[in-house]
């Protein structure tokens, strides 16, 4: 929505990077939740979806002070989560110890 007065366009119009910033983000908000939907993507989309959230908390915390940075971190935390518990272990990138932990998380919840 290029609307001057919806709310997502204040709001970037605030950071003063240009509607351009909106667009992008956008994009890669999309394009990481389609990376996650594929076993062999899965971290990749993670990773990209976490930095936009990370960036989001930069933004509220720095750039627009408003107190509302604990929604992108939390959903941060989720998207890891997510990922961590539900990779697949053929097209993993992640290191040994941390396999390990997720492994007994997993078997806790059995």
């Amino acid at each position: 929505d290029g609307d001057p007065t919806g709310a997502w366009y204040e709001t970037f119009e605030r950071i003063g990077l240009g509607q351009w910033f909106r667009v992008l983000t956008g994009v890669m908000q999309v394009g990481g939740g389609l990376l996650m939907c594929v076993p062999r993507t899965m971290v990749y989309g993670a990773a990209l979806l976490t930095c936009t959230m990370l960036g989001a908390v930069f933004v509220d915390v720095f750039v627009i002070r408003m107190p509302f940075f604990i929604v992108p971190f939390f959903l941060a935390v989720v998207i890891v989560t997510i990922a961590m518990l539900c990779r697949d272990d053929r097209y993993t990138v992640i290191p040994g110890f941390l396999v390990r932990i997720i492994d007994r998380l997993r078997a806790s919840r059995s």
